[in-house]
Parts: structure tokens; C-alpha cells; sequence
């Protein structure tokens, strides 16, 4: 049986008499903004190799050079195309979605939005 700690486990490596921390995944930063409104659009392709992500929905976004409150969720899946209903899962203007821990959906990581230009924040690795 697998040991889902070692998922987020470091590994200590001997350098010189100090021990320094390696992380055994890279992350791969996967932000960007909702392309049209109320259509899914793909995060991430498919990936085997994935461990986990993480998907925010800023409290605050930027307009016209303007710090304006997000009141807009999004709905993001990593089991199929996303949709505004299940099994997608809503994120809330100001809240984050992270897979749990020791694994996640290997297929395409989805997201839709309500309105055009919505950032959103997501890392996978």
C-alpha cells in the first residue's frame, strides 16, 4: 500500500555538514484568467505525473488600475469538463481549492467562469 505522507515528504540530502531540503516535485505555475464567460477552458492537460494542485479565486482584482472586490466564483474539475454544478467544486471569491493530500485526478485539470478576463490562481505539481 502506498504511503500518502510521502507525497509531501522532503528528502535530506548531506552537503558539507549541512542538510539541505529537496522537494521531489517541481511546480508548474497554471494561472491565468477565464477566456469567455460561462464556457470550460483547460488548466493543465492531462498528467500522469501529478501529485496535487491548488486553484484560488482572488478576493481582489485589479481594473483599470483599480483594486476592485471579486464577487464573481468559478468552478473548477479535475475529473471532467468543469461545469457550474457536480462534481466540479466551487471556489468562492477569496478562497483556494487544494487536492488532497497524497494524490488527485490525473486527467485535464478544467475551469469555468461567469465573466470574461476572471483571474484565477493555480499551481500544479
Amino acid at each position: 500500500m502506498q504511503n500518502f505522507a510521502s507525497f509531501n515528504s522532503l528528502s535530506n540530502t548531506e552537503q558539507g555538514g549541512q542538510v539541505a531540503q529537496e522537494s521531489p516535485f517541481s511546480l508548474t505555475d497554471r494561472s491565468g484568467t477565464i477566456t469567455t464567460a460561462n464556457t470550460a477552458q483547460q488548466i493543465a492537460p492531462a498528467n500522469t505525473k501529478r501529485r496535487g494542485f491548488l486553484i484560488e479565486n482572488p478576493g481582489n482584482v485589479l481594473i483599470n488600475q483599480t483594486l476592485t472586490a471579486n464577487t464573481h466564483s468559478f468552478w473548477v474539475s479535475d475529473v471532467s469538463t468543469a461545469e457550474k454544478s457536480p462534481p466540479s467544486r466551487e471556489v468562492a471569491p477569496g478562497e483556494s481549492y487544494e487536492s488532497p493530500s497524497g494524490g488527485c485526478g490525473t486527467g485535464q485539470l478544467s475551469i469555468i467562469g461567469t465573466v470574461d478576463n476572471q483571474p484565477f490562481i493555480a499551481r500544479e505539481w
